[in-house]
């Protein structure tokens, strides 16, 4: 009984003490104000937007997770992941089935951004790889290439920044634009293996084209050409 009663006092007197040494609510403790209500100009950028992501919706939307191996240190997949889950989203990554050639992709993102760099590296840029969406192996080979050129370009315009003798400077910078003008290249080449892009020759295209009753219409090239002389021109006067 006695050591009930202490146990009861010992309670009791902790929650005094906690209650009279307890900090009194200040404004970072507080709770946070609630969001403002948007303006018409607002909502109509959300809605633009949502509609967007509505249109660009994809089964799977969101790369594959890596995390660092516990070993090694290095990067791997995320075991937590269902190997289906896996599987589906190396697909959308990399437009292809074929797990030796999603293997491949990776180890060659792995080896330009290096061994030892985290494993949020590695998600961003297959996230970039996932926006650019390939449909085949192709477009996922070249898709690699751009997210590994943007990563070596803004790589070089960041160590311009770093300091460095004006000539290095420089040199970083023309090799910063030579990465640009070829991930422009890398993108014109993805349009026209898509057919977006293909060549249309300047000139005049006629679609269509509708003969009247006691109109003449002619189908072919036609070419100005000077009106030859007359034999009463060739004569003279």
């Amino acid at each position: 009984m006695a050591r009930r009663t202490a146990r009861t006092l010992t309670t009791r007197a902790s929650r005094e003490v906690s209650t009279k040494t307890a900090p009194a609510p200040t404004e970072s403790t507080s709770v946070a104000p609630p969001e403002r209500e948007l303006t018409p100009g607002e909502h109509t950028f959300v809605q633009a937007w949502a509609a967007k992501a509505l249109a660009e919706h994809r089964t799977v939307n969101a790369p594959p997770a890596f995390c660092t191996h516990p070993v090694t240190g290095g990067v791997m997949l995320d075991p937590t992941e269902p190997l289906t889950l896996q599987s589906a989203k190396l697909c959308a990554v990399t437009g292809t089935t074929q797990a030796a050639a999603q293997n491949r992709l990776l180890g060659d993102l792995l080896g330009v951004v290096g061994k030892d760099a985290p494993a949020g590296v590695l998600d961003g840029m297959l996230g970039q790889m996932l926006a650019i969406a390939p449909r085949d192996g192709l477009e996922g080979m070249l898709a690699a290439q751009m997210v590994a050129t943007h990563h070596a370009a803004t790589k070089k315009l960041y160590q311009v920044t770093t300091g460095g003798s004006l000539d290095m400077q420089t040199y970083r910078y023309n090799q910063a634009a030579k990465l640009m003008r070829l991930f422009a290249l890398q993108m014109d080449t993805l349009a026209r293996y898509r057919g977006k892009g293909a060549h249309t020759p300047p000139g005049v295209t006629v679609h269509e084209v509708h003969v009247h009753e006691g109109g003449q219409a002619i189908v072919g090239t036609v070419a100005n050409r000077p009106a030859a002389a007359t034999s009463g021109d060739a004569a003279g006067p």
